[in-house]
């Protein structure tokens, strides 16, 4: 019971053992703070560097190292190079069995190597775990690894500051006798949720994959997560919609994890460069919108060398031609996408929610009324200047090369601006 207690006591002032932060430096053997939970590491792309934590014993029985872990480590910079003792001999090489003996008031240099990759974080923290036994039980430590990357990040976009407000779903004066809305004043499509499915085909089957704001919710940072986005739309008096371009401030983007083997983490931004002119239904099927010839561009500033997707210089991005309505998509002469839809049929997304509205071989969406509105298409990826695209991704997806679709539903909301 004492030793218990001495051990709990232990945990609570020096968790058993000290890490010691270092100075950068090839020799990985320079100390400068004690009781450090934290050691930032700077470089740039292509450098090396390492530091050294000191690990000591300060028990009165040996503890023996036998396990590390690097956890939150996906853009791959940090590794475990080496363990040595205080005379700089080696007790343990990355690679080789791990079984290290500390003895009491031992220390010994955890050696770090930090190499920086392509990522599209330039900032982050890693965490690096010290498994160790001691009189046949099981302890662990653990310390803070802190990257800052220089010479990686995105094009730059400055926005505006903008204090817009708009009105919910609960508060919204909006009238309930849509899609009559007020012509020529401006609303707001609030997108409340998005779901995509990239389909390949042939050889590049195995590239198909859901692109949603709403998957993978539970490994994506809350404060990570796609939050509502507001695109403006102009009704006319002739029952024409005009919805104007928006660019990447508008925040309409499809969040991933850093386990996704396409965006490895980075943010998929949905943008448009023209205004695009539709029609709103008011008599035979009131409320129907239909969008023809949309052109949509997709951007992802990825900047990791495991990604499937990106260009050489770390960018992924791409034109989508597509149609958009809230009824049922077209039957296409020239392609057909029907035969892919029925494995679509039970996907779900975090919300329990069925993935994409599927009737027969098309999809299906939700005329305008009382203020909400599914939109749904059948999108084919395009080969132009923008292009920026890995060459595999290139022949997977731009259909001169290959069959490839993009499935899209967009659930929506009209709004206004809070004046």
């Amino acid at each position: 019971m004492k030793k218990a207690l001495y051990i709990v006591i232990l945990l609570l002032t020096c968790s058993c053992s000290t890490f010691y932060g270092g100075s950068t430096n090839t020799e990985a053997l320079q100390n400068v703070s004690d009781l450090a939970t934290s050691v930032t590491f700077s470089g740039s792309l292509g450098s090396t560097t390492y530091q050294a934590l000191q690990f000591t014993n300060r028990s009165n029985s040996a503890y023996e190292i036998n396990n590390m872990a690097l956890t939150n480590n996906g853009c791959a910079s940090f590794s475990v190079y080496s363990i040595t003792d205080q005379s700089g001999n080696i007790l343990y090489r990355s690679g080789d069995t791990l079984s290290v003996s500390v003895v009491p008031f031992q220390t010994v240099n955890i050696n770090i190597q930090f190499s920086p990759t392509p990522c599209a974080q330039n900032s982050y923290t890693s965490n690096l775990m010290i498994y160790y036994t001691q009189d046949g039980s099981l302890y662990y430590d653990s310390v803070n690894l802190i990257a800052n990357i220089e010479g990686t990040g995105p094009e730059t976009v400055v926005c505006e500051d903008s204090n817009r407000e708009y009105y919910d779903e609960f508060d919204n004066p909006t009238s309930r006798t849509l899609p009559m809305l007020d012509n020529g004043k401006p609303y707001y499509l609030k997108v409340i949720k998005t779901n995509g499915y990239l389909q390949t085909t042939q050889a590049f089957v195995n590239y198909s994959m859901a692109v949603s704001t709403h998957l993978n919710l539970d490994v994506i940072d809350e404060d990570d997560r796609f939050q509502p986005a507001y695109l403006p739309i102009y009704p006319q008096e002739d029952g024409t919609l005009t919805l104007n371009a928006f660019d990447r401030c508008t925040n309409f983007f499809f969040p991933s994890p850093i386990t996704d083997r396409f965006f490895l983490g980075a943010n998929t931004f949905v943008t448009t460069q023209d205004d695009f002119t539709g029609m709103v239904d008011r008599e035979e099927n009131k409320g129907r919108i239909t969008f023809e010839n949309v052109s949509i561009n997709l951007y992802s500033f990825i900047n990791n060398s495991n990604s499937l997707a990106q260009n050489t210089d770390g960018y992924f991005e791409v034109n989508v031609n597509v149609d958009l309505t809230t009824g049922l998509t077209p039957i296409y002469d020239d392609y057909d996408y029907s035969q892919y839809l029925p494995d679509l049929m039970d996907l779900v997304d975090d919300e329990g929610e069925q993935y994409l509205n599927i009737t027969g071989g098309q999809l299906q969406g939700r005329d305008l009324r009382h203020g909400t509105v599914t939109l749904v298409g059948v999108g084919r990826f395009m080969l132009d200047d923008d292009t920026k695209l890995s060459n595999e991704a290139q022949q997977a997806l731009i259909f001169e090369n290959n069959e490839a679709y993009i499935f899209i539903q967009i659930k929506g909301m009209v709004t206004q601006e809070i004046e």
